[in-house]
């Protein structure tokens, strides 16, 4: 017997890096449908295939659905607004001007900036927009 798994995976931000949790869906969300934590500024949406035979269950690998979705209150700003942002630091400028980054994404708290790439990433545009 074959069995679906859906799960999300949220970031927070971590010491060094991102802290990730995951909650489990009983069937595939759609990023709308995502109540994002009030200490998560992303989230990223996998399923797996399962084979169960008899008492053993054999994992499939994980596959991620989508975008990284960050929440509606994120911003992303091109250089430009990068240097007039409250929060934005020389390394920052200097980092996305040698790297040639078009743009970052500011989480949801005006912080901790990273290069956003639109084929990858989303800014959830909130419902009452």
């Amino acid at each position: 017997m074959k069995q679906m798994k859906y799960w999300v995976t949220f970031y927070t931000p971590g010491s060094f890096v991102a802290d990730t949790w995951t909650k489990d869906y009983a069937k595939l969300p759609q990023p709308h449908e995502v109540e994002i934590p009030d200490n998560a500024y992303a989230f990223e949406i996998y399923e797996r295939e399962d084979v169960i035979d008899d008492k053993k269950t054999y994992k499939g690998d994980a596959k991620k659905i989508g975008k990284t979705y960050y929440h509606p209150d994120s911003l992303v700003t091109n250089l430009k607004q990068t240097k007039l942002h409250k929060n934005a630091s020389e390394i920052l400028i200097r980092n996305m001007e040698c790297n040639k980054w078009e743009s970052v994404v500011w989480t949801r708290w005006g912080n901790r900036p990273q290069p956003y790439n639109a084929k990858t990433m989303k800014v959830l545009v909130p419902e009452h927009a």
